[in-house]
């Protein structure tokens, strides 16, 4: 019987991007931290967790790598507890029983995004994109070309909508079932009813009276 697991994602800080720390950087509307917390269901700790108590696991993750497959993370649990051995897995660790971490085993996880670097912002945000693209195409998004399709975490497409190439929607928009999107449009901070067409070439967002 697996142990009761804490997950934990580490606001890890390598350096800075025009003042503002790495992890405090926003792709698509949220932190990388945010992005992990949301996929594992976890705890955002700007200091590193306290090792857990006796008869439960941890696991930590840093929030420099990101778009982690979730059941490749769980393997790592069978594999820590199987073997009783702490692991560290590039993006993260596996801590059993408060044991000594820093003679956790290496166990490679080939997966992700790492933000290590400031030349890897191109490449970090190009994951989440295309993460977001899947996600929205698994609850039933029609994306007719996902290139130029870029919708902030923080943003809702419900199932049924279509979206063609080139689209931007971004902050707290809304897009209902039905509606179509048309290219080169970008919508912010609106809701787009059912049924509705926008675009091509147009820019929907909040107004504030």
């Amino acid at each position: 019987m697996r142990k009761n697991v804490r997950w934990y994602v580490w606001k890890e800080h390598l350096f800075s991007v025009a003042g503002t720390a790495d992890c405090e950087l926003k792709f698509f509307g949220k932190t990388l931290a945010e992005h992990g917390a949301e996929k594992f269901g976890a705890q955002i700790c700007s200091d590193f967790p306290s090792p857990p108590p006796s008869g439960e696991m941890a696991v930590i993750l840093r929030s420099s790598y990101t778009c982690l497959p979730r059941s490749a993370v769980e393997s790592l649990l069978s594999r820590a507890e199987g073997a009783g051995k702490n692991l560290f897995f590039g993006a993260g660790w596996v801590w059993l029983d408060g044991g000594e971490l820093s003679r956790a085993a290496y166990c490679p996880l080939k997966a992700g995004a790492a933000f290590l670097t400031p030349a890897d912002y191109p490449f970090v945000s190009e994951a989440l994109r295309l993460e977001i693209v899947r996600r929205l195409l698994r609850r039933g998004v029609v994306i007719e070309n996902s290139a130029g399709v870029y919708v902030d975490a923080t943003s809702f497409v419900e199932s049924g909508a279509v979206l063609s190439h080139d689209v931007t929607i971004a902050g707290k928009s809304l897009v209902k079932s039905g509606a179509r999107i048309l290219p080169y449009t970008v919508i912010e901070d609106s809701t787009v009813t059912p049924f509705a067409e926008i675009g091509p070439f147009a820019y929907l967002r909040k107004q504030i009276r």
